[in-house]
């Protein structure tokens, strides 16, 4: 393999003095076995530590930085910093632990069934104790064994959330304790279009779930469809690599890596691994897998995004990079040999009409605060003002990223309709900052657009949800109000009122709208009455929301109703005053009710 060009030396050797000490530290302290290199010149201030942990807990590798950061002793500044950090991570580690006895137990309830365990739990026997927590359970199962692990899962006294088929995964939660998930996967790979060139299924790994030629294949993939957003993907690679040390199981791997067609994937994947950690097991397996031609280009896209995370929790790759990463890979594939699929039901799947994708937006910014914040918005036969409300979520203060869902009740025949607004709204990807993703369909019930325009995007990528309408005014500093907000008093749902109105052309400053009106039920049970346009989630209320039995009504009203009547979920009605209401003659929820 003609390696020249690709493989440099490690990054970790090549950072000290050029992405600042924060970033030297991350990378010296983040392999799970201890730095393997002289540690950087300089130690860390208060300040400076702090921005590492939070670093170190947006790439969940804060444990390991925790164990091997040189820690002063008899600094107090120094010390209250670790203390908190510390906090976080005991707080994660205890969820593992009850994650791991609900894990034990549906392995033995399922011990007759095509199911395994994959990802967070099957990496953590790789690591030193206590040094890779998980947030979920993850179970790799055949098709056919669905039900009866169904079965299983309500006996064991979870229940589903969320079943995706176009993803091949169903979202399930303990009814005693919603924050113990399990996902059910058919496929680890969930994107349509990349399953025509990627697959990982239970077939796949049948009978080598434990060893680390196929540990090796899972973290390849999980990493790669995540983009290796975090430095945990290459660590998880780089841990399954050092545990393949026998010629059988590297063979597996290579065979793994034929049969599912992820060899420019792997490749791609342990040499970012090597190039982080130094780890020179994983040079040698790259070697031993090929090189695609397109390798070159899809270094320069992943290579440096990895570290370049901001502190605070955003994703590290850019939408571009991604976009552009992915169409590289799906390219690189078809040069790479790999198995015929079997005509079945599970490849054999009619492509849906809806939702199309049609319009990306490629650029962020670098954050400034640690929630990850995701605005949604449904839009109908309005393109004007959905131009407006897009300029409006591009120019807040505080980063967004948008979803739109463009519905319609009109029949639609091929790829070109009224509703494909892409070459309308193209401009506007030139000069955004943040994410825009736009697809259109047909119209549902309000609930139903409304999760159309969510599932757009990973709801796991983001802390905090923002109802958008097309038709009102956010002043710039709304997303930083409600963030502000939801940092000082936790909420799950909350709303905020009208700070003055627009009323067709005319202008009323003074006159503050607090709501649209709560039925007797809705004031029996403390809803908040607030506009239904500034309706704020946290992801806890978000995945409640998908538990609702929808009966047609305005989404607000079901949303409201819904969360009222969990016990732990917090409501509130918010302080800030940077939403105008625009009330003109196409109002679904007003009508003609105010337009005096």
């Amino acid at each position: 393999m003609d390696t020249r060009g690709i493989i440099s030396s490690p990054l970790a050797m090549s950072l000290t003095g050029t992405r600042g000490a924060v970033t030297s530290w991350l990378l010296h302290c983040a392999d799970p076995l201890g730095p393997r290199l002289d540690p950087p010149r300089s130690k860390l201030s208060a300040r400076l530590l702090r921005k590492l942990l939070l670093k170190a807990d947006t790439h969940n590798v804060l444990p390991s930085v925790l164990r091997y950061y040189p820690f002063s002793v008899g600094d107090e500044g120094l010390e209250q910093v670790r203390q908190q950090a510390d906090a976080r991570r005991l707080e994660r580690l205890a969820l593992s632990t009850m994650l791991a006895h609900h894990a034990s137990a549906i392995l033995e309830a399922s011990a007759d069934l095509p199911v395994g365990l994959v990802k967070g739990p099957a990496f953590a026997a790789l690591y030193p104790r206590g040094l890779r927590p998980y947030g979920d359970i993850d179970l790799l199962v055949s098709p056919a064994a669905l039900p009866e692990l169904s079965e299983i899962l309500t006996k064991l006294g979870f229940i589903c959330l969320d079943s995706n088929p176009n993803k091949l995964e169903d979202l399930w939660v303990h009814c005693d304790n919603r924050v113990l998930m399990v996902e059910v996967h058919t496929n680890l790979v969930h994107l349509r279009r990349m399953r025509g060139a990627f697959s990982l299924t239970y077939d796949d790994l049948a009978g080598h779930f434990n060893r680390p030629g196929a540990l090796l294949a899972v973290a390849v993939v999980h990493g790669g469809m995540h983009y290796f957003a975090w430095l945990r993907h290459a660590a998880d690679i780089c841990q399954a690599t050092r545990a393949i040390v026998t010629p059988h199981d590297e063979a597996l791997f290579h065979r793994l890596a034929e049969r599912t067609g992820t060899r420019m994937l792997a490749l791609i994947a342990l040499i970012l691994a090597y190039r982080l950690f130094g780890e020179n097991r994983c040079l040698e397996i790259a070697k031993a897998v090929g090189s695609p031609r397109e390798y070159r280009f899809a270094r320069i896209l992943i290579d440096g995004a990895v570290i370049s995370a901001p502190m605070e929790g955003r994703l590290v790759y850019n939408a571009w990079r991604r976009f552009i990463f992915r169409e590289l890979l799906l390219l690189g594939s078809s040069g790479c040999r790999r198995r015929q699929r079997p005509a079945g039901p599970e490849n054999v799947v009619s492509v849906p009409s809806f939702p199309r994708s049609i319009s990306l937006v490629w650029r962020r910014r670098s954050v400034t605060s640690g929630t990850r914040v995701l605005a949604f918005t449904c839009s109908r036969h309005r393109p004007i003002m959905l131009r407006h409300c897009i300029m409006q979520m591009q120019r807040q203060s505080y980063p967004v990223d948008h979803v739109i869902y463009v519905n319609s009740p009109e029949e639609q025949t091929g790829s070109h309709t009224t509703l494909n607004y892409g070459t309308l709204l193209n401009d506007l990807c030139c000069n955004t900052e943040f994410s825009t993703t736009i697809a259109y369909g047909p119209s549902g019930t309000y609930h139903q657009n409304y999760l159309n325009a969510i599932r757009l995007a990973n709801v796991g990528d983001y802390d905090l949800f923002l109802k958008v309408d097309d038709d009102d005014v956010y002043l710039k500093d709304y997303v930083l109000g409600v963030v502000k907000d939801f940092k000082q008093y936790r909420w799950d749902f909350s709303g905020s009122f009208s700070q003055g109105h627009l009323n067709g052309y005319r202008w009323k400053p003074a006159v503050m709208l607090r709501g649209l009106g709560l039925d007797a039920e809705g004031a029996d049970t403390g809803i908040p009455n607030t506009m239904p346009p500034t309706t704020a989630l946290s992801r806890k209320a978000l995945r409640e929301l998908l538990a609702i039995k929808d009966n047609g009504n305005f989404e607000d009203i079901q949303w409201r109703r819904h969360l009222a009547q969990i016990p732990g979920i917090v409501m509130r009605t918010r302080d800030e005053r940077n939403f105008i209401y625009n009330i003109h003659g196409g109002n679904a929820s007003t009508g003609s009710w105010h337009k005096a």
